[in-house]
């Protein structure tokens, strides 16, 4: 397993606005790595102005051939949302693990680039200590020491939060356009699996909280994350998938503060303070 470094330029695709945990979307590049593999780790890059980390994610494969202007066309699957904390490009460099990184020099203008192993795990540690609330999908990576961590608040290279006051002079006019163009790579058999968990009802039953409701409330769940399934795994929608409502539980469960066991609903390896929560787990 390898790690990668994926850029995505601002100007042309708001990564802010496209990032969203469990999404799989589909990115091209001129220049693949040779020796990337499914199930290879990403941090996503917001390039120039910005300079900073948004999110990881993973490598879900090479999506059919190459388009006829050379483009090669990968699918990736994000693994949170976009970090409210953003470790940036002079918090890497001050990092005497991170400051080689190849990303990091101003002359390389690759879309993906190989990050180090050692670079990686520490990436990742700094991304966990500035954002306090993320969840450990790589839980492989030693945790950090209690002497190498820093206040989140240093980390931060442009913080964006939707928890953030609004400032006063705050207008639509900062964006040219409302509406971008994105490309995803679909899920194929997420439909399929819906109408058998479905069965022709026009309600169903949530596997969270019991409660009968309308198919348009209800969505098709892996119950062990999809990522990590096999292709037989994706597959065997009979024992593997149930349906979830969109009224909390489905949330509750994508983002680990609930789990299924042997069967059972329990708690999640995420905890949430707020009460809220608390009260819905």
């Amino acid at each position: 397993m390898k790690y990668w470094l994926v850029k995505g330029s601002p100007k042309r695709y708001d990564l802010d606005e496209a990032v969203q945990l469990g999404l799989v979307e589909t990115w091209e590049t001129r220049k693949p790595p040779r020796d990337w593999r499914v199930g290879d780790r990403l941090f996503f890059w917001s390039s120039a102005p910005r300079l900073h980390l948004v999110a990881i994610g993973s490598l879900c494969g090479v999506v059919g051939k190459p388009t006829r202007d050379g483009q090669t066309l990968y699918s990736v699957e994000y693994l949170t949302d976009p970090l409210p904390n953003r470790v940036g490009q002079d918090r890497l460099r001050a990092d005497p693990i991170c400051a080689g990184a190849t990303f990091l020099k101003p002359a390389v203008a690759q879309g993906v680039l190989e990050v180090s192993t050692s670079e990686a795990h520490q990436m990742y540690r700094l991304l966990r200590a500035a954002n306090l609330g993320m969840a450990d999908r790589w839980p492989d990576i030693p945790q950090v020491d209690n002497t190498a961590k820093v206040e989140a608040q240093t980390l931060a290279s442009a913080p964006v939060s939707s928890t953030q006051p609004v400032p006063s002079n705050w207008s639509f006019d900062q964006l040219a356009d409302l509406e971008a163009e994105r490309t995803f790579a679909v899920r194929r058999e997420q439909q399929m699996i819906r109408q058998l968990l479905l069965n022709g009802q026009s309600t169903g039953g949530c596997c969270i909280c019991g409660e009968s409701l309308p198919a348009e409330l209800l969505i098709a769940a892996h119950i062990k994350p999809r990522r990590l399934c096999t292709d037989a795994e994706k597959r065997d929608a009979r024992h593997n998938t149930a349906l979830m409502c969109t009224l909390g539980c489905d949330a509750l469960f994508e983002r680990g503060f609930i789990g299924v066991k042997e069967g059972r609903v329990c708690t999640g390896p995420v905890a949430s303070p707020v009460v809220a929560v608390q009260r819905s787990v």
